[in-house]
């Protein structure tokens, strides 16, 4: 078990009802961080959704949008639970993770411990600007470490955080019109004073999707077989 004085707290979105995937994640987190904080994620028939429907019905005539399930609308209410805990506790630095990740435990240990919290000027950026660090993404780049951005990416089946970076995204989150790597891609995009951070090589891999295919071992491919993917659940007109 590895302990981190600076990282403040782990949350792990998780649907109850998805065992395999909760199962995989509970280990690992355990293993890894010891403790962590579980957030029940809601699933697509959460009555909350149909509010925020009727609200992108009212404007999708004239803004842009890439909503199209009710499951991305739930997949982004369940991230915005999260990130209220890190904004209503003030944390200086805490991870979002989904539960359909295998993490480098190896791999993490060092990028913790040595590359984000020995390094002043990232410590600095979290102390006292909105900051995030992609730990999982798909940006290619020759660059090993922990990169500052110029442009914004898309990755947030890990990321960490502070709690300026959550006071954006709370406060930017409604009305729901992109899926929520999207809309932090977007949030990133259009406040100048994000320091936006990579991790590369990255530290874990997404197993229900084929994006990062070739990280897989033959355990991961098997375990793919039997995710159930939960991102285009309940088509909206």
């Amino acid at each position: 078990m590895i302990t981190y004085m600076k990282l403040d707290n782990i949350y792990c979105i998780s649907l109850a009802s998805e065992t395999i995937r909760r199962n995989l994640i509970t280990k690992q987190l355990g293993d890894i961080f010891g403790n962590y904080v579980m957030i029940d994620a809601y699933d697509h028939n959460y009555s909350e959704i149909d509010d925020h429907i009727a609200k992108l019905q009212d404007i999708k005539a004239t803004q842009l949008y890439n909503v199209k399930a009710r499951s991305q609308f739930a997949i982004s209410l369940s991230h915005i639970e999260a990130v209220k805990q890190i904004y209503n506790n003030r944390y200086t630095c805490a991870g979002i993770i989904e539960d359909d990740i295998r993490i480098d435990s190896t791999r993490i240990h060092n990028i913790l411990n040595t590359q984000i919290f020995g390094n002043p000027d990232i410590v600095k950026a979290f102390e006292t600007q909105p900051a995030i660090i992609h730990m999982v993404h798909t940006v290619k780049t020759g660059k090993c470490g922990i990169i500052k951005m110029d442009h914004s990416i898309i990755g947030t089946c890990f990321t960490l955080m502070n709690w300026q970076m959550a006071e954006i995204i709370i406060n930017n989150f409604t009305p729901i019109r992109w899926q929520y790597d999207t809309y932090i891609y977007y949030v990133c995009q259009e406040h100048n004073n994000i320091a936006e951070y990579i991790c590369n090589p990255i530290v874990g891999w997404d197993i229900s999707s084929t994006y990062y295919v070739k990280y897989w071992s033959p355990e991961d491919k098997a375990m793919h077989q039997s995710i159930k993917r939960l991102s285009k659940i309940g088509i909206i007109a």
